[in-house]
């Protein structure tokens, strides 16, 4: 977990806290706790380095301890986001990374400190600069330009225009081009930032120029890395396409390293960019996240119920434990074979695998690294050398890991096909809306704000910084919630409840159906519900209803018909009312259920009232002047069977719905439900 990876996951576990609905008030203890755990933390991680430094192998505990420390500092980011509320500070990833960073910073201080008497020359200082400039910039900036995109994007009207069709799109297309696009511009920045520069003409420089043309690889240069006073014996490429593909080598490396040893490591990074193996390492993140989230899911449920934990919390945890497994293990057999790949590949450009061995050999010596020291992204130099050994003396073996590294894709091909059918083709499993109000305080606190204030926008707030899975999970959760008995009963309680729906009229789903039901259960709730229309509901009305029709058009729906045609009452237009009223009963003319000959009944009533010049839209609660179940004319012959208007009649949105189904439980909706 050295390097990068920290600050990764730290950022997966604030990612958690915030969208993963489980992040609780900021504590005021946040503000006392949290420097104090810090203080705890450095004297832990000083005194253990200390400890560590003073056995018999003081570098092989070194390395244990940083290993089990960077997943204890983990662990105390995790209770710092979730238990004190840190990660509700700020919406700004740097600021929530910011007492991590610290103590990730004390961590590696804490070790360059024990490890100093063995390197006397070495500044802590200068080795504490040599890990934040390598690891730990690249990353902030990475971060900090998302952070950016993230504020601009919550720009008042901004916000909004985003979530339209246009704006929806425009994001789509970001989402995917903007991480390739990171991919791509950061190594020109990442070479300023390292202060590598190109080298000066040489026959040396010439020879590896010409090295670069015999390996069918395209380098936009190969540069000279410096070391800043930290001993430092290394090579890298950087780069996914050839404009902005650069070599680097380390000035140490350069001047202590024959030629022929110099040759041999250049060509073992010229094997990496060769063989594509960056892109490989991005195909396998990709397939990991997706493996990840699909076992998430899958364990989320059993592990909640027999912890008794919040499932939000539950699945984070998993996810990022998942990620950690699949990255530690499979990314390491992923890398030791790549890395082997190179290897061969540098000794076919030096002409002698003995010249890639000794290089090998002479990098552990100057950096005084212990050949037998194992790594998980590597194989240790004293395997590496062995098999390079072996393939002096049968060449077969070069082709059977070759062999075994295009097996390695291809199940990666094939890992990555299955977790893209299990993740996006896969039925949605929704829960109900008291679940989601468990699950999620942030959401619940905006639920109630928007059924007792008619206050909406922390609810559309946090539609905005949902994924659109977790979108659809509450606008199904929200339908299936409004089409129970006691609001189905009464069109008030369905009017009572528009703010609930009122937010995705600015905030799509990503469901097109899915908005379209919600769409038609809003313009349904604010024509039938009331008898007194403000401008901005009359407003709203006119802006749903074209959607809306054409929605009825393309499912052939009597239930949203009947909404166009309430509608079109509200706003006086009579005649398209009586057209749409129609429609709907020329859909149920075949159908004899008891859903369809109510709503049959509550068509033809409607109808007439259409034709009567200021006669309001029949509705079936009993106000004054309206029309109750009792009150239900009887439906002449010409405009289907009569039928018995007795009590057990349900009323017109229980109809309207249908007995069985809600767009929430039911994939294939109903013709009848709202």
């Amino acid at each position: 977990m050295a390097g990068v990876l920290p600050l990764i996951f730290a950022l997966l576990i604030a990612h958690a806290a915030l969208v993963g609905g489980w992040m609780v008030a900021l504590d005021v203890r946040a503000w006392w706790v949290l420097p104090l755990s810090l203080i705890a933390w450095a004297m832990l991680t000083l005194g253990l380095s200390r400890v560590c430094a003073c056995t018999a192998r003081p570098l092989c505990w070194l390395r244990r301890w940083d290993h089990v420390g960077l997943a204890v500092l983990l662990g105390l980011h995790a209770w710092w986001c979730f238990a004190l509320g840190w990660a509700q500070v700020s919406g700004i990833s740097l600021l929530i990374l910011l007492p991590v960073l610290l103590g990730l910073l004390l961590h590696w201080l804490a070790l360059a400190q024990a490890a100093q008497p063995r390197h006397a020359e070495v500044s802590v200082w200068a080795s504490l600069g040599l890990r934040f400039r390598f690891v730990v910039l690249p990353v902030l900036i990475i971060i900090g330009a998302i952070d950016l995109l993230h504020l601009i994007s919550l720009i008042p009207g901004l916000d909004l225009w985003l979530q339209s069709g246009l704006g929806l799109a425009l994001l789509m297309i970001a989402g995917v081009l903007l991480p390739i696009m990171v991919l791509i511009g950061m190594p020109p920045l990442l070479v300023r930032l390292w202060g590598a520069r190109p080298m000066a003409p040489s026959p040396a420089y010439a020879q590896m120029q010409d090295l670069a043309r015999q390996s069918r690889v395209r380098v936009g240069g190969i540069l000279l890395w410096p070391s800043r006073g930290v001993p430092f014996y290394n090579a890298a490429v950087l780069g996914l396409v050839p404009r902005w593909r650069y070599i680097l080598i380390s000035e140490d490396l350069l001047r202590d390293c024959p030629p022929e040893q110099v040759q041999a490591v250049l060509g073992h990074e010229l094997g990496h960019a060769r063989h594509g193996h960056l892109w490989w390492y991005l195909l396998f993140l990709l397939t990991s996240g997706l493996w990840a989230q699909v076992l998430s899911d899958a364990l989320t449920p059993m592990f909640a119920l027999a912890f008794g934990w919040p499932v939000a919390l539950v699945q984070a945890v998993l996810w990022v434990l998942v990620m950690v497994v699949l990255l530690r293990l499979g990314f390491g057999v992923l890398s030791r074979a790549c890395e082997r790949q190179a290897d061969l590949f540098g000794a076919r450009i030096s002409g002698d695998p003995q010249y890639m061995a000794a290089a090998l050999n002479n990098v552990a010596y100057l950096s005084g690294s212990d050949p037998a020291e194992p790594n998980w992204r590597h194989h240790s130099i004293a395997e590496r050398v062995a098999y390079l050994e072996r393939l002096r003396q049968s060449s077969r073996i070069e082709s059977l890991h070759h062999r075994y590294l295009m097996n390695l894709r291809a199940l990666i091909l094939i890992l990555l096909a299955i977790g893209l059918v299990l993740t996006f083709m896969a039925p949605p499993r929704h829960a109900d809306l008291a679940q989601l109000r468990e699950q999620d305080t942030v959401l619940n606190q905006a639920l109630i704000l928007a059924a007792d204030e008619a206050n909406d926008r922390p609810l559309a707030r946090w539609l905005l910084r949902q994924e659109p899975r977790r979108r659809q999970a509450l606008a199904a959760a929200l339908l299936q919630r409004l089409g129970d008995e006691q609001i189905l009963a009464d069109d008030r309680l369905l009017y009572a409840h528009r703010h609930w729906l009122l937010p995705f009229t600015e905030v799509s789903t990503g469901d097109d159906r899915l908005d379209l039901y919600l769409d038609n259960a809003l313009a349904y709730a604010i024509a039938a519900g009331t008898r007194s229309h403000n401008e901005d509901e009359l407003a709203l009305l006119r802006q749903l209803l074209e959607p809306l029709q054409a929605g009825a058009e393309r499912l052939e729906s009597a239930a949203i018909w009947d909404t166009v045609g309430s509608m079109h009452m509200v706003l006086d237009e009579r005649s398209e009312a009586i057209s749409a009223f129609q429609r709907a009963q020329q859909l149920l003319a075949e159908r004899d259920d008891q859903p369809a000959l109510a709503l049959r009944r509550i068509l033809a009533a409607r109808i007439r009232a259409a034709m009567v010049e200021g006669q309001p839209l029949p509705v079936v609660w009993g106000l004054d002047g309206d029309l109750t179940i009792e009150g239900l004319p009887v439906v002449p012959a010409e405009d289907g069977p009569e039928v018995d208007t007795s009590a057990g009649d349900r009323p017109h949105n229980d109809a309207a719905h249908g007995d069985d189904a809600s767009p929430a439980t039911q994939p294939e909706f109903e013709d009848l439900e709202r």
